[in-house]
């Protein structure tokens, strides 16, 4: 069997590490482990007399502890340790579908998350929530019995983020279904203008819900590819059951460093919330000032935007010439199965992104 080419992670690692203004990456820029360092002082001491042998298999007690105080009732017992969201995603789709099941997942998105369900031979529907405020067409998706109910919110690319009354509506819609419903929340944890960060899907009135998490985005700490799931038991046990054939178990010093992260994570947090409050204005002024050209869908939340521009060329196209004409790198829309779309990250430093935007007006203005 072969797997579909992954597109934006194709896209990307074609350009990103040589590229002037790389507004495809949608993490926060990153922290540095000094920083880390600095939150706790005892951390370098550990990390020196860390010996290197395999890490505790579901992830040490420690951090899972950690994690679950951000997920109420949760204990250490309900948090799978992953290597990234990626991982527990995958994990999640290989213990939970089989050939022939249904699965309705949130669309546009990133691909992964339908993918995999694809892959395994899964009927894969697609529900486009931007047209949907109703919720009359997931209404329709889900009368037929359904075994996933994918969901990403705060969502990527469109930085649109599901209220806490809009979860509890599809989670209910999934049980009665008879679906569990996953929901990808690796960009939640930072809400802009009057909109606020809803609970985790699993503080939700539910039974078959599902959390799968990173520290790669909102944290800014993709280096330590630290993820995790919250889940049901018989879920856990499934994931770990196929992470034996796969990595086995998480590295030693990332579960440290990511302890520590976690147990600061208000710090953490508030110094990446600064940046991407900054570039939130920063993004939307700019698409204000260039309306002849770019629609913006205001991001509620995360660090993803996914404007629409307004000229002839495709997006496959439009993100070659802005590379090789203007030195910015973006994400093609042709990536999420649509066109005269483009999604940006702005998590990186505000400078980057300032002049990157610049680039793109120019670029755009002069194709019209």
């Amino acid at each position: 069997m072969t797997i579909p080419t992954f597109l934006v992670e194709r896209w990307i690692g074609k350009y990103e590490w040589t590229i002037p203004y790389d507004l495809a990456e949608t993490g926060v820029f990153p922290l540095k482990v000094e920083e880390l360092y600095a939150m706790d002082p005892a951390l370098p001491e550990r990390i020196a007399a860390c010996q290197l042998d395999y890490g505790v298999n579901p992830g040490r007690t420690e951090l899972r502890a950690a994690i679950a105080e951000m997920y109420p009732g949760k204990s250490a017992a309900d948090v799978l340790i992953t290597h990234g969201a990626i991982e527990a995603n995958w994990l999640l789709m290989h213990a939970l579908v089989n050939p022939g099941d249904r699965v309705v997942c949130t669309w546009p998105v990133y691909q992964q998350l339908w993918q995999i369900a694809a892959y395994l031979g899964a009927d894969i529907r697609k529900w486009d929530f931007r047209h949907d405020a109703d919720f009359i067409n997931i209404r329709k998706l889900l009368e037929k019995p359904t075994k996933l109910l994918i969901i990403n919110s705060p969502n990527n690319p469109t930085g649109v983020a599901f209220t806490r009354e809009q979860l509890q509506t599809l989670v209910e819609l999934g049980e009665k279904s008879g679906a569990w419903i996953i929901c990808d929340e690796v960009y939640r944890g930072i809400a802009y203008d009057d909109n606020t960060v809803p609970p985790p899907l699993t503080a939700l009135q539910g039974t078959r819900t599902i959390t799968s998490m990173s520290l790669s985005k909102v944290f800014g700490l993709p280096g330590l590819r630290t993820g995790w799931i919250v889940a049901p038991p018989e879920v856990r046990e499934a994931c770990l059951r196929f992470r034996d054939y796969v990595s086995i178990s998480p590295p030693k010093i990332s579960d440290l460093l990511a302890e520590v992260a976690i147990r600061n994570r208000n710090k953490v947090l508030e110094r990446n919330r600064r940046l991407l409050l900054r570039n939130h204005r920063l993004l939307t002024e700019w698409a204000a000032t260039h309306r002849a050209f770019i629609k913006l869908e205001t991001p509620q939340a995360g660090t993803t935007a996914f404007p629409k521009y307004l000229a002839t060329v495709d997006s496959e196209t439009l993100g070659r010439r802005l590379v090789e004409e203007k030195g910015v790198l973006i994400v093609p829309g042709f990536c999420f199965e649509t066109e005269n779309n483009f999604r940006i990250g702005y998590g990186c430093a505000t400078e980057f992104l300032q002049a990157g935007l610049e680039r793109i007006a120019e670029f755009l203005q002069a194709v019209l």
